[in-house]
């Protein structure tokens, strides 16, 4: 198990470093095999590289370089820049943003790396988790029924009201951020 955990992590840092959408099947696949705890565990730590190398990449190369390679919008790192704690943890933990345009933008701004780092391992965990304890509670049976997802949510009733308040979280953090763009 440490050995398969620590093959996941680097697997999922270099695969998702050049393939973003190989982040998907990398979490369903590691919810099958870990289970919730320890896939969330090992998505969390490889996260917490990731946004290292994101964000010391976005100041090493540059603002030009990151906004017309990532295709940011001008202006992005700008917004980023004045948040306070509350609102990078929220970042982190609701999954309105992709993590890498977070993690690059975040190294555009005059945010230090330790600052952005506390709000990756704090909020992060709430996001990793809520994904792959459903994942996990689904399994197989999303392949062959993909009407599972809701039938798992009716029958774990807490699990449905908990996305439910996620989603609302979701949502005012949205329009509070629309509102101060």
């Amino acid at each position: 198990p440490v050995l398969g955990g620590i093959i996941f992590v680097v697997l999922y840092v270099v695969l998702t470093f050049f393939v973003w959408f190989s982040k998907d099947v990398l979490r369903f696949t590691s919810a099958l095999i870990f289970g919730a705890y320890l896939s969330t565990f090992l998505i969390w730590i490889a996260e917490i590289i990731n946004a290292v190398i994101l964000f010391s990449l976005a100041r090493l190369l540059g603002r030009e370089f990151v906004e017309s390679r990532f295709k940011l919008k001008p202006g992005f790192d700008e917004k980023l820049s004045n948040l306070n704690f509350l609102w990078l943890f929220l970042l982190r933990s609701v999954p309105l943003f992709p993590l890498r345009f977070i993690d690059l933008g975040m190294g555009l701004t005059g945010i230090s790396l330790r600052r952005y780092l506390i709000a990756v391992i704090l909020g992060s965990p709430v996001r990793i988790f809520w994904l792959q304890f459903i994942l996990s509670g689904v399994g197989r049976s999303f392949f062959s029924s993909p009407e599972a997802v809701v039938s798992y949510l009716l029958t774990h009733q807490w699990i449905f009201i908990w996305s439910l308040l996620y989603f609302i979280l979701i949502i005012v953090v949205a329009l509070k951020l629309k509102r101060k763009g």
